[in-house]
């Protein structure tokens, strides 16, 4: 089991980098006491061409941070009029809680809305933005966290849309393919250590770690090609907020396939632009267009596809092609 886990996470907490300020926008920090044991730490990007401008709440993919690669949306939609907050879960980044990068999709859902409602009742921003023009942006396992969020929210007025970006749609389906990946072997290794880790939390020990990602052989959340892990890591920073590792505790794996997002979607009443990559293993088109087609009809909801993997979205031509169909997306809900 050694080989596949650790059972310590050294953590050295991180300063925060010091505040941007551009001729588009100004960055600062963001510090949200979601509880008396955690907080989460977010930065707010806050546009120069507009005063009191709409609000996109960003939040990234299943073990990732804001500094992966999330700066540039904030950055791209600030240059036009829209503010941004980015945020990270509890135990990412600079956000705190009791063990370090805890996945667990319930939990992250619990902290966009607990930022949403804070925002919309001017507890946090200091009303700075427009708090009835707010829309969430979410990527991989966040832009299913987005669908959550939003169908919670249905009936309030001040939510816009949703950009879902390949969004983690259906666990029982990614559950299948998972086990498929990593084999018989591989499956039932992974089943010991989550049941493990599971009872090492009610002993109140500290978790099982295994990788976040990895490759097919390995026990990691998700498995994939090592030409996919190589673009996975292609839009990592050099030095990471809060001193990330490729580590999470191992227990919320055995409840992954509980988590379908997909089952909210027609209960969904704002526009929502979907993005899927024609070459994704983790979250397969089919599965994002059967979600996109179970819509309640809007004529502002957009379904784009790039032919790329799951991990080309973040960067080169695609990104670019994309970022230019966000803020199209954003200008119209917007209105």
């Amino acid at each position: 089991m050694s080989g596949h886990c650790v059972t310590t996470y050294d953590y050295i907490p991180s300063a925060a980098p010091p505040p941007v300020n551009t001729n588009d926008y100004s960055r600062t920090d963001v510090y949200h006491e979601f509880s008396k044991d955690a907080m989460i730490h977010g930065w707010f990007y806050r546009t120069k061409h507009k005063s009191r401008a709409p609000l996109v709440i960003i939040s990234h993919g299943l073990g990732s941070q804001k500094d992966m690669g999330l700066e540039n949306y904030a950055i791209a939609f600030a240059k036009v009029g829209i503010s941004s907050l980015v945020i990270d879960y509890r135990s990412f980044g600079l956000s705190t809680d009791k063990y370090r990068n805890f996945i667990s999709p319930w939990r992250h859902v619990e902290d966009i809305e607990s930022i949403v409602t804070a925002v919309h009742g001017g507890v946090l921003l200091n009303n700075s933005v427009d708090s009835n023009k707010i829309a969430l942006w979410g990527s991989s396992l966040a832009g299913g966290h987005g669908i959550m969020v939003a169908s919670k929210l249905k009936d309030k007025g001040f939510l816009k849309g949703i950009v879902a970006q390949v969004p983690h749609l259906d666990g029982k389906a990614a559950s299948l393919r998972g086990i498929k990946s990593r084999g018989v072997v591989g499956t039932l290794r992974l089943f010991c250590i989550s049941v493990a880790d599971i009872i090492r939390g009610f002993l109140g020990f500290s978790p099982i770690y295994v990788k976040i990602a990895g490759l097919a052989n390995e026990t990691a959340y998700m498995p994939m090609t090592e030409q996919d892990l190589q673009t996975y890591y292609s839009k990592h920073p050099k030095t990471y907020l809060g001193n990330w590792k490729n580590l999470a505790p191992a227990r919320t794996l055995l409840f992954m396939s509980r988590y379908n997002p997909i089952n909210e979607i027609p209960k969904l009443t704002v526009p929502v632009l979907m993005i899927g990559a024609s070459n994704d293993d983790l979250c397969p088109v089919s599965t994002i267009e059967k979600a996109f087609n179970a819509l309640q009809s809007n004529r502002l909801h957009r379904m784009v596809t790039k032919e790329c993997t799951h991990f080309d979205i973040y960067v080169g031509p695609v990104y670019e092609e994309l970022k230019a169909e966000m803020i199209k997306f954003l200008q119209n809900i917007f209105v």
